[in-house]
C-alpha cells in the first residue's frame, strides 16, 4: 500500500493561508504575533499529514470568539479523523434551522453523487425543490451563495 502524507512545512503553509482568508482568525494573531506560528505548528502536527484534518481544525479553532477559548481550543486539538467529523457536523447541527437544513441538504446530494460535484452544481442540485414524491421543481432564485460568510455551515463541507 502507497501512503501519501503532506509535509509538515506544506500543512503550516496551508494553514497560513487559511488564517489570512479568515476574518476572525487573522485579527487575532495580527494582535498576538507569535499565536499564528503557534495555531501552525499544532495545527500541523495533529494534522497527521492530512490536508482534511487541518482544514477541520482550523475551521473549529475559527467559531472561538476570543483568544483565550482559541489558545485553549489548541491545547485539546484531536489526532483521531472521527472526532473532527463528529465536530464538523457539531458545528452544522448547531446552526440556525435554515443553514442547518442547506448543510443537510448539501451532504446528501455529496454523498449520493456518482462523481464529485462543483460549486456551482451543488448551488443549483439545492435549489430543486420536493413538490410531491416523484414530482421536483427548480427555481433560480433559489440558488445559494455559498461564499457568503455568514454560511458556517457550508465552508466546512466545500473548501
Amino acid at each position: 500500500m502507497i501512503e501519501i502524507r503532506a509535509s509538515v512545512s506544506d500543512l503550516k503553509k496551508y494553514v497560513a493561508s487559511r488564517i489570512r482568508r479568515n476574518r476572525r482568525l487573522s485579527g487575532y494573531v495580527r494582535s498576538n504575533g507569535p499565536l499564528k506560528q503557534d495555531i501552525c505548528d499544532r495545527v500541523a502536527s495533529k494534522a497527521e499529514g492530512m490536508f482534511l484534518a487541518a482544514k477541520l481544525h482550523v475551521d473549529a479553532l475559527s467559531t472561538k470568539t476570543n483568544i483565550k477559548e482559541l489558545k485553549k481550543a489548541l491545547e485539546n486539538l484531536s489526532t483521531n479523523i472521527n472526532d473532527l467529523y463528529d465536530d464538523a457536523i457539531a458545528r452544522i447541527e448547531s446552526q440556525n434551522q435554515d443553514y442547518r437544513t442547506l448543510a443537510e441538504k448539501a451532504l446528501r446530494w455529496i454523498a449520493y453523487a456518482f462523481r464529485p460535484l462543483p460549486v456551482e452544481a451543488l448551488q443549483e442540485a439545492v435549489a430543486i425543490e420536493l413538490v410531491e414524491p416523484g414530482e421536483h421543481t427548480f427555481d433560480d432564485e433559489g440558488i445559494q451563495d455559498f461564499n457568503n460568510e455568514a454560511m458556517p455551515s457550508i465552508g466546512s463541507i466545500l473548501d
